[in-house]
C-alpha cells in the first residue's frame, strides 16, 4: 500500500455512527492503550458521540482507504490539563489489518500540520504506554523527544516554535 492511497479527513458530528464504530474497535482491540472501556462506550448514544465530536477544543481526524475507515486519531487543544500553548496529540489507533503500512505517521503528520495553525501553540505533547513500542518508536522518528513518565506513561514532546 502507498500512503498516497491513505485519505486523511477532519471527522465531524454528523460522522458520529463511523466514529463511534472505529472508537469501539479500538477499544475492543487495544484495550490496554485507553482509560475508556469498551463496556461502558458501547452503550452511549448518539448525544454523547455527536457532543464529543462537536467539542472545539477537540480535532478528530478518520485515516481511510477507498471509503474504509481504518484509523482515527484527536488533537486535544486547551484541554485544562496542559499550559495553554500545548496541544495533546491523542487516541491515535489504525486496524490491524493495516498497521505498519504508514497509516500512523500519516494520522501523526496530519496533527501536526494542523498544530501549525494555532499560533498559540508552541509545542505539541503525546503520553505514550511504556509497553507500546510502536508507538514509541513512531513518535522518535518524527522527532519528539521523552520528557518525562506519567504513571505508566511516558511523555513526548516537540516544539513547534
Amino acid at each position: 500500500m502507498h500512503s498516497k492511497e491513505i485519505k486523511i479527513t477532519k471527522v465531524n458530528p454528523s460522522d458520529w455512527e463511523s466514529y463511534k464504530k472505529i472508537r469501539l474497535d479500538a477499544l475492543k482491540n487495544a484495550p490496554e492503550v485507553y482509560s475508556s472501556k469498551y463496556s461502558e462506550a458501547e452503550l452511549y448514544d448518539q448525544q454523547y458521540w455527536r457532543t464529543l465530536l462537536s467539542d472545539i477544543n477537540n480535532i478528530y481526524y478518520f485515516a481511510s482507504i477507498k471509503d474504509e475507515i481504518i484509523g482515527v486519531a484527536r488533537i486535544a487543544l486547551n484541554d485544562g490539563k496542559e499550559a495553554r500553548d500545548t496541544a495533546v496529540l491523542c487516541g491515535l489507533y489504525v486496524n490491524s489489518k493495516y498497521r505498519k503500512q504508514g497509516v500512523a505517521k500519516s494520522l501523526a503528520l496530519t496533527r501536526l500540520d494542523e498544530c501549525f495553525k494555532y499560533k498559540e501553540i508552541l509545542k505539541v505533547r503525546t503520553y505514550i504506554k511504556i509497553h507500546n513500542h510502536i508507538a514509541i518508536t513512531l513518535y522518535r522518528s518524527l522527532e519528539f523527544n521523552q520528557i518525562g513518565t506519567k504513571e505508566d506513561e511516558i511523555v513526548f514532546e516537540k516544539l513547534i516554535r
